[in-house]
């Protein structure tokens, strides 16, 4: 975040050094890296514990609750959170839900 910062403030000579002017990378592709490596130590004891089915599970489940809380979030102050369990087959009244609309008839 650090490198987006300086190589967005105009006339910033530090611009200069950052790593995008060397060919390596630029900050969007570190940022996924470093975010890659946050849920690495996030989720990685779920996948030595317990293998890949209970890890790939917890994961969905948490990209799920993200979803949640960023289509139906805030509008009624809960985040979310009244989606986050879900089951997806249930999605299109749960959008409906959170954007205040009257279910279709039918």
């Amino acid at each position: 975040m650090l490198i987006i910062l300086i190589a967005h403030i105009p006339g910033n000579g530090a611009a200069e050094w950052i790593p995008a002017r060397f060919g390596f990378s630029d900050a969007t592709e570190i940022f996924v890296l470093c975010s890659g490596f946050a849920s690495a130590l996030a989720f990685g004891r779920a996948f030595d514990e317990s293998g890949w089915g209970l890890g790939t599970a917890r994961i969905v489940h948490r990209l799920w609750q993200v979803y949640w809380v960023h289509v139906g979030g805030g509008e009624d102050g809960d985040g979310g959170q009244e989606h986050a369990d879900m089951d997806p087959v249930d999605l299109p009244q749960a959008v409906q839900d959170a954007r205040g609309a009257e279910p279709p008839s039918g």
